[in-house]
């Protein structure tokens, strides 16, 4: 916290001196810590939704890995899907990054409040004590802002790579599904039981 001046013997007698000013840099901090809160809220549906895709993905891996079906795919399909995978492993890291990501927040310590209530400041003029609150709000809207920023910068990385590899996945599906490589399991012989007329 800064060190006031003693209000002087010309003090404006205005109690309304620099309101709207102090109004405006707490609606500031209002806004910070609601985008800090949208940020953090998308990061999470972020990860949500890449992890849902990162499962689909192995799920189709594990398919055309099976014994089910076996697949012939071309080397460059294989690469398809590979990178559809490692965009969406990276859009769930960096939704993870925009969500942990957190800057030297400031906000007015103890100190500063307990500040308040002694001898040294409690009898300020009122116009002072605002303009020191005022002053307390914009370091903290600079700090918060400042971490708001890093979160922002992961959560575009997180919707970017995302959306990468969507496309990427549903690239690899549309060639799958046009293409006639998939071949039913073989038919097993049934021999029958003794007694029992051999099928035609």
């Amino acid at each position: 916290m800064t060190d006031p001046q003693p209000p002087s013997a010309d003090d404006p007698t205005d109690p309304d001196q620099g309101r709207e000013w102090v109004e405006f840099i707490g609606k500031e901090l209002d806004r910070e810590y609601t985008r800090r809160d949208t940020i953090n809220a998308r990061s999470a549906a972020s990860i949500t939704s890449a992890t849902a895709l990162v499962t689909i993905s192995l799920a189709v891996i594990a398919v055309i890995r099976g014994d089910h079906y076996t697949v012939g795919l071309a080397a460059w399909k294989v690469w398809l899907l590979g990178g559809a995978l490692m965009c969406l492993l990276a859009a769930v890291i960096f939704g993870i990054l925009a969500g942990a990501t957190a800057s030297k927040f400031r906000i007015a310590s103890t100190t500063d409040m307990t500040r308040m209530l002694s001898a040294e400041l409690w009898g300020y003029h009122l116009i002072d004590a605002r303009n020191e609150t005022a002053k307390l709000n914009i370091n903290a809207v600079r700090t918060l802002r400042a971490g708001n920023t890093a979160k922002f910068r992961f959560l575009v990385l997180a919707l970017l790579t995302q959306a990468l590899g969507v496309l990427l996945l549903g690239t690899f599906a549309i060639t799958v599904i046009a293409d006639n490589s998939l071949t039913p399991p073989a038919t097993t012989t049934v021999l029958p039981a003794p007694g029992e007329a051999s099928p035609r």
